[in-house]
């Protein structure tokens, strides 16, 4: 399973609006506007060798292809998140502390498993559902899980859909 990357915003391609002038054989542009400098464009602050449009549509277009295309280089360098997480994951960590992650009747590990658990399954059920006798969830779970060295670049978010998934963190 490939974690979902997001772009921090500097990483992001905008659509800015330039003013530009030919004079003398050589384009000159501002990001304000300037005397003599009518024509009006439109660019994408990346690539770095961006051309410039007559209209903000196109512009953005150019904008959303870097940033998906930089969305999938990013994916692509990433390693694989684990399918299954054992108990051997936690090393050291409170989830195998039977005081504080109890295995009675009730609780998350009863409901669960002790030993193996699937990722995409417990992404999909009820994330925030809190077990009565433990009072932890499955987001208690993975917020335990990124504690870990292992897991540390991750974090569990959710997306513009409101489904909980695992991404690369933003640092």
């Amino acid at each position: 399973m490939k974690p979902e990357v997001e772009l921090k915003s500097e990483e992001m391609s905008k659509v800015v609006k330039v003013y530009r002038r030919y004079y003398r054989g050589k384009w000159y542009e501002s990001e304000v506007p300037q005397p003599n400098y009518n024509i009006i464009s439109y660019k994408p602050t990346k690539p770095e060798r961006s051309l410039y449009y007559s209209t903000y549509e196109e512009a953005q277009a150019r904008a959303d292809q870097y940033n998906k295309r930089l969305i999938a280089y990013k994916r692509g360098r990433e390693d694989n998140f684990p399918s299954t997480i054992d108990w051997y994951d936690f090393d050291n960590t409170e989830f195998q502390d039977d005081t504080v992650w109890t295995n009675p009747n009730g609780s998350w590990k009863y409901a669960h498993g002790w030993d193996e658990w699937e990722v995409e399954e417990l992404l999909n059920e009820d994330m925030e559902y809190v077990f009565r006798e433990d009072q932890h969830s499955n987001v208690d779970f993975f917020n335990v899980l990124f504690t870990t060295v292992k897991f540390a670049k991750y974090e569990l978010k959710k997306n513009r859909n409101n489904e909980w998934k695992i991404y690369v963190k933003n640092d």
